[in-house]
């Protein structure tokens, strides 16, 4: 049998089923053997397909069937980050400390939102006015289990 196993991959262009083979003692080489799938099942975001590899000889003697399953993702909506707290100290005077804000983010594909953590160069501008930019970034996605 070869795989071509996607793995959890995101938006795969493309799914290349496995080729399986049979050997049997009265054969004098081994045999391409073709699968049955019912085709591509579940949500976007927990794709699977199945093939199952069966088998009988001239005599019919049946092998035990042979599955393999791909899992991937089809996701092609953007995640949305939102602020979940904020100490903005707009408008204060000599602040004796500024907290950060906090962020979370949710996806179609994530049972939870995420934590999101802020990177900033820190404040800038002149005494009397300074501000702090950041930018949240999202932790990369743990790719998907593999379901067999």
């Amino acid at each position: 049998m070869t795989s071509a196993d996607p793995a959890g991959t995101c938006n795969p262009s493309s799914i290349v089923a496995p080729t399986f083979e049979a050997t049997d003692n009265c054969l004098a080489s081994a045999v391409s053997v073709t699968p049955t799938t019912a085709g591509p099942t579940g949500p976007a975001c927990a794709r699977t397909q199945t093939w199952t590899a069966n088998y009988a000889d001239a005599c019919t003697n049946a092998a035990v069937p042979v599955s393999v399953t791909y899992t991937w993702v089809e996701d092609v909506v953007i995640p949305v980050i939102s602020v979940v707290t904020s100490a903005d100290p707009a408008g204060t005077c000599n602040p004796s400390s500024i907290v950060a804000p906090t962020f979370e983010a949710t996806d179609n594909c994530l049972a939870s939102a995420v934590s999101v953590t802020p990177t900033t160069a820190g404040p800038t501008g002149p005494a009397c006015a300074r501000t702090q930019h950041g930018q949240p970034t999202i932790p990369m996605r743990v790719p998907m289990q593999r379901y067999r």
